[in-house]
């Protein structure tokens, strides 16, 4: 008897959640617009997942001109300065253009960038198709950099994209992040983190494989983001250490965190002159 009595009470549980979700999916497209106009765009693309119906609601085109406008002020405004862009402006799919930003923005792919020089103890190499030209090294040492600039505000995580040869003993490896205000001028915030060799040694000879380095980086308006990936040989007490045969790097890419606790009044404050003046713009 008791456990028909917990079945039922399960089952009710159930029925009440799926009857909360069909009265959800029975919300006008209009309301959802302005429900969705509270979320980023990575959220909305998560919430694009859930179901045909939802997928529908973020696909409207004026909401995708809205996230762009909010989180890529200075990629829309060369949009505007650009002549020979201005008169398609309201045939463009702002999805897309948000996903070219984000790409842009969020992606430092280093053989892709303008004037990327291989940097020292790097040469450039071929892997596959989805990499088709990546950076390579043998050495022991290296130092390289990546840089990001007109982040939209919140909390973030590094991921580098990298593939690891054989691994030996021998040298110890670290990541720096750091965050510079608009003018490059002073340091605000440093992050540092050195992986345990068992970290890497799951990635030995696996092929491509995403490291995310376990920081939270927090960005708050007009900051730029300078992250470091070094290999060296001095070691703490009771450090382990390791060497790659070889690695190679394909990019790294800023995440955005999907719950990132930053105060959205903060954002909203965030919305400058020039926003203003681009939703004119923009306006139908």
């Amino acid at each position: 008897m008791e456990k028909f009595v917990k079945r039922q009470s399960w089952r009710s549980k159930e029925n009440e959640k799926i009857q909360k979700l069909e009265n959800f999916m029975k919300i006008p497209h209009e309301i959802m617009l302005i429900i969705m106009n509270f979320l980023d765009g990575i959220s909305l693309l998560n919430l694009s997942m859930v179901n045909k119906k939802l997928r529908y609601h973020t696909q409207d085109n004026l909401l995708w001109l809205e996230v762009c406008l909010r989180e890529y002020p200075v990629n829309m405004m060369n949009i505007v300065k650009d002549k020979r862009r201005t008169p398609l402006i309201h045939n463009y799919k702002w999805l897309d253009i948000w996903k070219e930003f984000d790409r842009k923005n969020y992606t430092y792919v280093f053989t892709e960038k303008e004037n990327f020089a291989i940097p020292h103890r790097w040469y450039e190499s071929t892997s596959d198709k989805n990499h088709p030209k990546t950076i390579k090294t043998n050495y022991k040492f290296f130092e390289l950099f990546a840089v990001f600039v007109s982040i939209y505000p919140g909390t973030y995580e590094l991921i580098w994209e990298m593939k690891i040869g054989k691994i030996h003993e021998g040298c110890n490896f670290k990541f720096n992040t750091k965050i510079v205000d608009h003018n490059w001028n002073k340091i605000l915030k440093t992050y540092s983190y050195k992986p345990k060799p068992e970290e890497f040694k799951g990635m030995s000879n696996k092929g491509w494989c995403n490291f995310k380095v376990p920081n939270k980086i927090v960005i708050e308006h007009e900051q730029h983001v300078k992250t470091e990936f070094r290999r060296y040989t001095t070691l703490e007490e009771n450090e382990g250490s390791l060497w790659f045969e070889s690695l190679e790097l394909y990019c790294v890419h800023l995440q955005r965190c999907t719950n990132d606790g930053l105060d959205s009044s903060k954002n909203n404050q965030t919305l400058s002159k020039s926003i203003k003046r681009l939703t004119k713009i923009f306006s139908y």
